[in-house]
This record gives structure tokens, sequence and C-alpha cells, in this order.
């Protein structure tokens, strides 16, 4: 499993990657600028792999310092202590599944 820090570092690697293509930068100025739309599509593919891991580093840092963390799963919340045991926060609706790509008005 990456560490938090290399994960943190692909984080910015993309994000100045995507950031400095479209607020534009010195070779872009000069037309030289070359990152491609498949280029930039692979770069925000890998930004669910890299928040994923992320949340999961910090969750295990938390852990690991003797504090709780609040998980939800199948419409509960749940408060996750360092030893494993889980006590109930809230029940809560369940989540909405819908596919990837697909659009839905929020009323």
């Amino acid at each position: 499993m990456p560490t938090l820090d290399e994960i943190a570092g692909v984080a910015q690697s993309v994000s100045q990657e995507i950031v400095g293509f479209w607020c534009g930068g010195a070779d872009r100025a000069n037309g030289t600028d070359t990152i491609s739309d498949q280029e930039i599509q692979q770069l925000e593919n890998q930004f669910p792999a890299v928040s994923g891991s992320a949340f999961a580093a910090a969750r295990e840092r938390v852990l690991a310092s003797g504090q709780s963390v609040l998980q939800s799963q199948d419409g509960v919340i749940y408060e996750v202590f360092p030893d494993g045991r889980r006590a109930v926060v809230k029940e809560i609706e369940p989540p909405t599944h819908f596919a990837s790509g697909s659009t839905f008005i929020l009323r």
C-alpha cells in the first residue's frame, strides 16, 4: 500500500499538470504545450484511485493514533474504534446507486 506522502505526491503532480494546462503556462503561451485530450483523461482517471488510497491511509493513521473514525455502511453510520469495535451512531437512508455517466436532477 502506498504511503500517504506518495499518494499526496501523485495527486499534487496530477493536479499541477491539469491546472497548468487549463490555466496556461509559459509553454502554452508560446503554443508549445503538448498535453492531449487523451493525456488529460488519463490524469483525471487517476483521481478516484488516488483519493481512495488517500482516505484509506488517513483512516489507518487515525486508528493507529488511538482515535475513532466514522464509517457509513448499508444505511448506518458507525463509529469504528482502534480495537475494531463498532457502535451505531445513526441510521440514514441507504446510498443511491446509479450508472457512471448518467444524469439526474437534484430537487
